[in-house]
């Protein structure tokens, strides 16, 4: 997720009005270059065939090219939207971006150390019951 990232975090490149910084008003500047680096790349025509195969039709034959094309837009945006987002959770000086990914991580799996604890305390009844 560092595509050329230059070292120096982003709150140095904010006070030094960095090119980056302005680009991005400031916000997860490495991130962002990240993903325009990334997807710029990606959306070459070299990589045309790699993103049929993704994003396109696998409906099958009986499908219009209209409803292909639908599926294709459908699929690589869905992609994009997903991978924006897990590049952008890397930037650790968000505080929103960090409350947010503690409520996904505490919806999906519980308190953080919810499960080390359970795993702990079976442990040691386990040990005094020997």
């Amino acid at each position: 997720h560092d595509v050329e990232h230059q070292g120096i975090p982003n709150r140095q490149l904010a006070s030094e009005d960095d090119r980056l910084a302005v680009l991005y008003n400031d916000q997860s500047i490495a991130e962002n270059w990240s993903l325009y680096v990334a997807f710029s790349e990606f959306l070459q025509d070299e990589y045309a065939t790699l993103r049929l195969v993704l994003f396109g039709n696998t409906s099958g034959p009986t499908n219009t090219a209209v409803k292909a094309q639908d599926n294709y837009a459908e699929t690589y945006s869905r992609f994009r939207k997903i991978v924006i987002n897990l590049v952008l959770m890397t930037d650790i000086a968000s505080p929103e971006r960090t409350q947010i990914g503690k409520s996904k991580w505490k919806e999906a799996f519980g308190e953080p150390f919810e499960t080390v604890e359970r795993k702990v305390r079976a442990q040691v009844r386990r040990m005094s019951l020997r």
